[in-house]
This record gives C-alpha cells, sequence and structure tokens, in this order.
C-alpha cells in the first residue's frame, strides 16, 4: 500500500491505520506501507517517530524509488525500514552496462548488511530476472510476472503460479 505525504504527515495517520487494520481485521504482519525518499526527508525526525509507531502493530515499512534521492544512505541508519525497493532506473540495464550492475549490487549488499529486505522494481525479462538471482535479490517485480491487474484477477494468476514462473 502507497502512502502519500498528505497522509503520512497527518497527525492521527497511525491512528487511522490501527482503525482499519482492526476494522478490516487484516494481519499486518503481511502488510507493506511504501513510503517515498522525499516522503520521509521532509522531517526526519516526525517521521522516524511516526514510523516507530506503524511498526509496532507490525506494519513493515518499505523505502520506494531508493538511491533516486540525495540522503538515502546517510538515513538508512535511522529509519525503521523493513525493505528498500531498488528504483528500476537502475536494472534496466544491468546485463549491457557495468556500472549499472555494480550500482544494483552494491544496493542488494546494502540491505543484506543493514538487514533490510531489498524489492527490485521493472524486471521485463529473464536476464533481469536471472541477474537478480545469481546476485541474491530473490525479491522482484515487474511486468515479466503481471501487469497490474483487479484482486479477483491476481488471485486466479497466484493459483496457476509455480515457483518456475517466478
Amino acid at each position: 500500500m502507497n502512502a502519500c505525504a498528505r497522509q503520512f504527515q497527518q497527525d492521527n495517520f497511525v491512528t487511522e491505520v490501527e482503525r482499519i487494520l482492526q476494522q478490516f481485521d487484516i494481519r499486518a504482519g503481511p502488510l507493506r506501507l511504501e513510503l517515498t525518499e522525499s516522503m520521509v526527508l521532509d522531517n526526519l525526525a516526525s517521521s522516524v517517530e511516526t514510523m516507530i509507531h506503524l511498526r509496532e502493530p507490525d506494519v513493515r515499512l518499505s523505502l520506494d524509488d531508493f538511491g533516486t534521492g540525495n540522503a538515502s544512505l546517510s538515513c538508512l541508519t535511522q529509519l525503521p525500514l523493513s525493505e528498500i525497493k531498488n528504483d528500476r532506473s537502475f536494472v534496466q540495464n544491468v546485463t549491457s552496462d557495468r556500472s549499472h550492475a555494480i550500482f544494483t549490487r552494491s544496493i542488494i549488499d546494502i540491505g543484506r548488511n543493514f538487514g533490510i529486505e531489498v524489492v527490485t522494481d521493472g524486471i521485463e525479462n529473464g536476464n533481469l530476472r536471472n541477474f537478480l538471482l545469481e546476485n541474491g535479490c530473490p525479491l522482484r517485480q515487474g511486468y515479466l510476472f503481471s501487469q497490474r491487474v483487479a484482486i479477483k484477477e491476481f488471485e486466479l494468476l497466484l493459483g496457476k503460479c509455480s515457483i518456475e514462473t517466478l
């Protein structure tokens, strides 16, 4: 689930998330709340406090578009993240551009070293998928797997899915 900056900065944001979890009987553990780097960095101290409170009901926090802003690396030590999402712009040329490959491997290593899962976005072909698997990034998303679909269609696709297709 994506959160917009306006929502995230509201005083009652944590309370609203908790209310929705309870109202719809949602287990928070699988829920991932995606935050953009700029949203978090606008007011770092307040963001960290909100994020800590969101982790109490076990909401997983994901930093979307990781590496596209200026302060990603320095903030990793302060942010209570479960996951970073490697931006698609870094992986599109990993098989043909050595610097993109090095950068992508570095992001995977950074996540591993901080104990944070890395999800790579923009996987559109088997070569990208294989590169990421070979370099220790098992979490991937992109059009190779599926276009965006409604929840009912997703459930049907999931039922047909095998480990080989992932």
